[in-house]
């Protein structure tokens, strides 16, 4: 007995595959591409991605509890765009399982007819069901397959592109949501056989079939994710921004570990810094704290001798004021292309003895100086009574370029590092024009200051710089792409359904003398309306959901206008280009056939 049932149920799935092997391939590759973008992200997963740490820049400065290290800075970067790439990934996969609800409900409503038929000679529910539990299994074991493969590959090729290490990747998220992909499919093959009944009562002609209404409230589900991915993928590019790495110059970095008290570090430096001039052989020589030459600095909290400033009707002399510190060099200003605005750079004479100088941006000077008149005045970094500076000189602002650099506040000031030397730090020389550097000659120079650590070349080091996000951009491009395929995918199914119901009417407008573009206009312009209202309550949905949203991401801005704009014209136009085939089609349709196709 189970036998035969089993028998039946294989012959029916083997049919309905073969006689609706259309929908049947287009589901298998809407869950394929769901599972292949989603898999990696949810392997690898928030905390898997590690990057080596940049070295402690301990410049001996008292500094408070909210003080963050560069190498923070960097952690903290990583998880947020680790933390953004799983919400994209939460994304893709709505829209995917979406996307199966809306082309099984298509696939359900071809089949209402076949279902009737079925029942009326004689098949019971249990055979109908399990003839759809077989087909939808060999639909989900195609699609799991195919989508495990194609994730399995994208997950290697992912970790072999990340510059850094990897952790232990996570197996529960990605092993759940094959399940889920697997049970939608099960069931949205299964669940209309239940409530198949003996009689087949067909809609109204012009009545938005039900397939059309699931693939319109998809259309809105799949715009208010598009939108969050829009929104998402905004400030991710703000944290992207600066990728590029290019290098100001041939010379060549290296990471000095630097050995002594501070004062020795200092002299150490100092005749590093002396003797790399007199030898005649180094345009530049910078040194600076680890993170600076990238924009990175240890981001705590300054108090600005601020002067007549008025804030909100209230005058605040002081001013606290979030900043990234940094230590310098006199050549390091030159080094990395920043011009000084007023007063002067950090000099040689800026030294372990001397009264502690500090240079700030032009930003910090001009919001948090009275006039913007910020040399000569003090500003105290940190805690501690020897966190007392004299602005001696205000340059350009700048952009951060590694990763972290766009989380830190916009104000940097720069100390010179021969007064707070690290026990680590950056070394920059550029050789003069037709004077190489001698491999030999460095070495004797760097061996009294300390071990190197690190070296390479400018171009090595800006492209190691920029790989991590680089890396992210590529792979939030792809996930949005995937995730907009995904939307877009059902809209075809659904319009030649709903063509084939309006026949009827069809025939009867054309019997009475409508012409051709009458018929694809008559098409198009519901399709349109069914668009539209999808677009309108995916607004509303969005506008729902922003609120939790930014409270998941960080900095998520509001919507942007531009790109909903362009994502509304996506759809919108996918939903017409598949509503205009088979409305072209019934266009051509003799008359004559089609009122014998109305008689009948």
């Amino acid at each position: 007995m189970v036998q035969a049932y089993l028998r039946r149920a294989a012959q029916t799935a083997r049919w309905a595959l073969r006689a609706y092997r259309g929908s049947a391939l287009l589901l298998i590759a809407a869950a394929a591409a769901g599972l292949a973008a989603t898999l990696p992200v949810l392997t690898i997963g928030r905390g898997a991605l590690q990057l080596e740490p940049l070295p402690a820049a301990d410049v001996g400065l008292g500094l408070s509890d909210l003080a963050a290290s560069p190498a923070a800075l960097q952690r903290y970067g990583l998880d947020t765009l680790s933390g953004i790439m799983l919400t994209l990934a939460v994304t893709t996969a709505v829209v995917c399982i979406f996307t199966l609800l809306a082309l099984s409900v298509s696939r359900s409503s071809a089949r209402r007819s076949e279902l009737a038929v079925r029942r009326a000679v004689g098949a019971s529910r249990r055979h109908l069901a399990l003839g759809a539990a077989a087909e939808g299994g060999v639909i989900a074991l195609a699609a799991v397959a195919l989508g495990v493969t194609a994730g399995l590959i994208a997950i290697r090729v992912a970790l072999a592109a990340w510059p850094g290490s990897t952790a232990a990747p996570a197996l529960l998220a990605p092993v759940l949501a094959v399940l889920a992909v697997s049970a939608v499919l099960l069931l949205g093959a299964t669940l209309p056989t239940l409530s198949a009944g003996r009689m087949y009562a067909p809609a109204a002609p012009s009545a938005v079939p039900p397939s059309l209404t699931v693939a319109g409230l998809q259309l809105a589900i799949s715009f208010a994710v598009l939108l969050a991915a829009a929104q998402i993928g905004r400030q991710a590019r703000v944290l992207v921004a600066g990728a590029g790495g290019e290098a100001h110059g041939g010379g060549q970095i290296l990471q000095l570990n630097t050995t002594g008290t501070p004062a020795e570090r200092a002299r150490r430096l100092a005749e590093l810094i002396r003797r790399s001039g007199l030898a005649g052989v180094l345009e530049i020589s910078s040194v600076t704290s680890p993170g600076a030459l990238e924009g990175l600095g240890t981001v705590d909290v300054a108090i600005t001798d601020c002067g007549r400033c008025w804030q909100g009707g209230i005058a605040t002399p002081q001013r606290a004021v979030p900043i990234a510190f940094s230590v310098v060099s006199p050549d390091t200003f030159r080094a990395m292309n920043v011009h000084v605005v007023e007063g002067r750079s950090i000099a040689e004479s800026d030294d372990w003895s001397a009264r502690h100088a500090i240079v700030v941006s032009r930003a910090l000077a001009m919001a948090h100086f009275e006039n913007g008149n910020a040399v000569g005045r003090r500003i105290q970094v940190g805690q501690g009574p020897n966190n007392s500076f004299e602005v001696v000189g205000i340059v350009e602002d700048t952009k951060p370029v590694a990763l972290g650099g766009a989380l830190q506040p916009p104000y940097a000031v720069y100390a010179s590092v021969l007064q707070f030397p690290p026990s680590t730090v950056d070394l920059l020389v550029r050789p003069r024009r037709g004077r190489p550097i001698s491999e030999s000659w460095l070495r004797t120079l760097l061996a009294p200051v300390g071990r190197v650590i690190r070296a390479g070349t400018e171009e090595k080091w800006w492209a190691e710089t920029a790989a991590p996000l680089r890396w992210f951009a590529k792979a939030l491009w792809i996930g949005g792409a995937l995730t907009l395929i995904l939307a877009i995918s059902p809209t075809a199914h659904p319009p030649h359904q709903w063509v084939d119901a309006l026949m009827p009417e069809l025939a009867m407008r054309r019997a009475v003398g409508a012409r051709r573009r009458d018929v694809i206009i008559h098409v198009l312009s519901r399709a349109a309306i069914v668009a539209a209202a999808g677009v309108a309550l995916g607004l509303v949905l969005n506008d729902l959901t922003s609120g939790p949203l930014a409270a998941l991401v960080p900095g998520v801005p509001g919507i942007d206008v531009a790109a909903g704009s362009r994502l509304a014209l996506v759809l919108v136009t996918a939903a017409l280009v598949g509503a205009l085939l088979p409305a072209w089609r019934a266009s051509r349709r003799d008359p004559a056939a089609l009122a014998a196709l109305l008689a009948g």
